[in-house]
């Protein structure tokens, strides 16, 4: 439901205002400045901090998490320890980790999480950082996703998250990112009134940060805007929870679970959007498609539920792809000619590769040496196949169409 918005007057907010503050767990501040910091990243400094800021109301603490030197921050301390110290020297505050997935399986975050709950009596909360510091994750040998599949991500992060810690018995998702099966946390979180999980917090300015936190988190962090960018920003988060708020209340998690719904139906639920609901679940989308270029290529992908195992795996699976592929380049127009074959692997740890070759075969044997190529490249288990072509347009100095196989 990635489009799911649904349009939000402002409204009140009838909670009291809560107060919380950025814990300097790295050195040089929280800030990028040459001017000395009055802020110590040590525990002692730290622990008196959060004794002082819970006897003032401050209600949470949320830990910043770096892995390595960046704006001034030479020093850090790793935010899910500090947190859980932090909660432990403390008796009403509440702490908020950052993690950022791809370096933290949610299975096991799920995990540390219930114990530090029951560590701090019910006091610990998780902020979902997507992530923006490259270095870090190519340092520590982890693959670097784009910017909305970082957060697409975190998407699937925060839904494991819930559903281990709200499931009756074994808790089950699959996923692009994450799989579980039968996942059964023994103890789970602490029964806290009013709170049905730990508290998850995402943040970011942009489209893909603000759908995340009004969709799937309890909390958003706004980064820096001025009043008007902030109301835009606010409003639009506030859609998003409503309309997630009410396909949750009705049930509803993918879109086949609306195709017994009537168009009239959803629009007397969700207003204006109840006709784009209806469209979605047919996949019918008739916005116009703006062509500035010509096609470069064709090709047909699969993502498969289960992780191809293996070299022969992979090669077993080329055929019905390659059959998807020859039916998408007969209907292209006659201006195109076939230049080349290409072949792109996702393996289980989201690292991939492609591979094209000028002058290869363009024949299930190309393919099927292309493939045996890539897979080397990881020798790992494969989640997805992509199978193309690369075009050139205008016709060959022969006048005539090159065909595959």
């Amino acid at each position: 439901m990635s489009d799911a918005l649904a349009t939000t007057p402002n409204t009140r907010i009838q909670e009291p205002l809560k107060f919380a503050y950025w814990v300097p767990n790295v050195s040089g501040g929280l800030v990028t400045s040459t001017i000395e910091q009055r802020t110590d990243w040590g525990f002692e400094y730290n622990r008196k901090l959060a004794q002082t800021a819970e006897n003032n109301g401050f209600e949470y603490a949320l830990s910043q998490i770096r892995y390595m030197a960046s704006y001034g921050a030479d020093h850090q301390h790793e935010a899910t320890a500090f947190s859980l110290a932090l909660g432990l020297a403390t008796e009403r505050l509440k702490v908020i980790a950052a993690v950022h997935p791809g370096l933290w399986e949610p299975s096991v975050l799920a995990k540390w999480v219930a114990t530090a709950d029951h560590l701090t009596n019910g006091r610990i909360a998780v902020n979902i950082v997507s992530g923006w510091l490259k270095a870090e994750f190519t340092a520590m040998g982890q693959p670097w996703l784009e910017h909305d599949e970082r957060y697409r991500r975190s998407n699937e992060f925060i839904r494991v998250l819930r559903e281990i810690w709200t499931s009756d018995g074994g808790a089950e998702f699959a996923g692009d990112f994450y799989r579980i099966r039968d996942f059964d946390l023994k103890p789970r979180p602490v029964d806290v009134p009013g709170r049905p999980h730990p508290e998850i917090f995402q943040g970011g300015n942009s489209t893909a940060a603000r759908y995340n936190g009004g969709a799937v988190s309890d909390w958003y962090f706004s980064n820096g805007k001025d009043y008007d960018g902030f109301s835009e920003q606010v409003e639009e988060v506030l859609g998003h929870a409503k309309t997630a708020e009410r396909l949750q209340r009705l049930g509803v998690d993918v879109c086949s679970e609306l195709l017994p719904w009537r168009k009239q139906d959803l629009a007397r639920e969700f207003g204006s959007f109840g006709e784009r609901l209806w469209e979605l679940a047919r996949g019918i989308d008739e916005r116009p498609v703006v062509v500035e270029s010509r096609r470069q290529s064709v090709s047909v992908e699969n993502t498969y539920e289960h992780d191809l195992p293996d070299l022969d795996a992979c090669l077993a699976a080329l055929p019905p792809l390659l059959d998807k592929l020859a039916e998408r380049i007969g209907r292209l127009e006659g201006s195109y000619r076939v230049s080349k074959p290409f072949i792109k692997l996702k393996f289980h740890d989201f690292t991939q590769t492609t591979l094209e070759q000028a002058g290869a075969p363009i024949t299930p044997a190309g393919y099927t040496e292309l493939c045996a190529q890539a897979f080397a490249r990881g020798n790992c288990p494969v989640r997805l196949i992509g199978v193309g072509v690369r075009l050139d347009s205008g016709l060959s100095q022969l006048g005539e169409q090159l065909s595959l196989f």
